[in-house]
């Protein structure tokens, strides 16, 4: 829950970049659920600059633009919502400059569809955007494969599915990657786009220069789910995951610490729980 602080004076702009800044904080990394090290996160007193490519998802970015506002390290920083939708744009900008006036914090707001604009000066840059048929379901990433004999519920992450979204979104990325080469070379690129590892593995081979963080909810809901099945607190959890974006294996599962008592053959016991099993019949099956 966000605690509204002393009303101050919010400006709200469109299509107009406002003043680059220097600063790093941990903070932007903890809205992210990132441990920040020292090595890589740094604070002073300038505003730190955060650039949102993407932003047309009203549920998405509405979010996120919370989190990043419940930060007194961010709340008062400069925030570039970008997009290639002006329609978008014009939804989510007086709703971001309410949440800013409505919270009574500083932040100042940039909305435009230049994304050059959008990532000049930027401390930390967020991708969340989509390129193509992402909103129709015969999109080629389902329907092509599907006419082969290969069904796909998503296709955003791995097989064929997630090939061809890669090939129709690589591109666009490194674009980005080149343009914060030129105008935020220091800045901290936290993707949420998929295929994940695909595009994460691009990315650094491509962009070696680039800082850069793939991030997605699924180690954090396959974590919660667990808990439940274990009996104990999603919070109480200590884990060590490996694998791909949506396709996550705990490979070691204890509670408190990584001391802590191994959770595994509770899990094991609710594999045969019949009312359990149908909760998540797949990650049971998989576990088999």
């Amino acid at each position: 829950m966000l605690v509204p602080r002393k009303a101050r004076r919010t400006r709200y702009r469109v299509a107009e970049p406002v003043g680059a800044s220097a600063s790093v904080t941990h903070a932007m990394a903890g809205s992210l659920g990132i441990v920040p090290t020292k090595e890589i996160f740094m604070s002073n007193t300038r505003r730190p600059r955060i650039a949102l490519l993407g932003a047309g998802s009203a549920t998405f970015a509405r979010r996120l633009i919370a989190d990043v506002l419940s930060w007194p390290e961010l709340a008062d920083g400069d925030i570039a919502l970008m997009d290639v939708d002006q329609g978008r744009l014009d939804l989510i900008g007086p709703l971001a400059a309410r949440m800013i006036r409505d919270l009574g914090v500083g932040a100042r707001l940039t909305v435009t569809t230049d994304r050059k604009a959008a990532l000049e000066g930027a401390d930390y840059v967020i991708t969340t955007l989509a390129v193509g048929y992402a909103y129709e379901p015969d999109r080629p990433d389902v329907a092509i494969p599907e006419a082969h004999g290969l069904h796909q519920t998503v296709a955003d992450t791995i097989g064929v599915g997630g090939v061809f979204r890669y090939l129709r979104t690589m591109p666009a990325l490194l674009e980005i990657g080149r343009e914060m080469e030129q105008v935020c070379p220091h800045a901290l690129w936290l993707n949420y786009v998929n295929p994940m590892a695909m595009i994460m593995w691009t990315i650094g081979k491509v962009l070696p220069g680039i800082r850069n963080v793939g991030l997605c909810h699924s180690v954090q809901g396959t974590a919660e789910r667990l808990a439940k099945f274990v009996g104990v607190e999603h919070t109480e959890l200590s884990y060590q995951v490996a694998g791909i974006n949506h396709q996550a294996w705990f490979l070691d599962l204890r509670h408190h610490t990584y001391r802590g008592e191994d959770l595994y053959p509770r899990l094991r016991e609710a594999l045969h729980d019949p009312v359990r099993y149908e909760q998540d019949r797949v990650r049971f099956e998989v576990m088999r």
